[in-house]
């Protein structure tokens, strides 16, 4: 079941057009914004996801 969450989770973000590595377990954000999208947090504190912020 948590796979079924993680995947789902990956699909939400992918339509925002927020990059992210599954196989690293990171989440590319760019830095002049806040981590505010509660799909990147759930990843981050469920699922021991990595935010990395990346200069655009």
């Amino acid at each position: 079941m948590a796979y079924q969450r993680r995947y789902y989770l990956h699909s939400k973000i992918k339509k925002k057009g927020i990059q992210y590595n599954p196989f690293l377990n990171t989440v590319y954000w760019p830095f002049n914004k806040d981590v505010d999208d509660n799909n990147v947090i759930e990843l981050r504190d469920q699922f021991n996801y990595s935010v990395q912020l990346e200069i655009v």
